[in-house]
């Protein structure tokens, strides 16, 4: 996300990716299609990590993490499209 100006747009590729996901910035993330595009842990913390204000996220499964997508105390976000598979805690927790 760091390479990403505020504001601004990243298209992600299908594919698996095996990393926690931290948005702490304006920013709007697109996944190629919602089925291929995954997040998957490397040790199941938290999927995607929200804690920055205007930030929209779509196209995504996430999977196999404690939550799935966390927003933490941020305002204007939007998740649309997005599949949320086999979290041990939450699907979407919202402080």
């Amino acid at each position: 996300m760091d390479a990403v100006v505020e504001g601004g747009t990243a298209h992600v590729a299908s594919g698996v990716y095996e990393e926690e996901v931290e948005v702490e910035k304006p920013l709007t993330l697109i996944g190629e299609d919602r089925e291929p595009t995954v997040i998957e842990p490397e040790g199941g913390g938290t999927g995607v990590e929200i804690g920055g204000e205007g930030v929209a996220v779509s196209n995504f499964t996430v999977r196999d993490y404690g939550y799935g997508i966390r927003v933490g105390g941020a305002a204007r976000v939007r998740v649309q499209n997005c599949r949320v598979l086999n979290s041990s805690k939450y699907a979407i927790e919202l402080e």
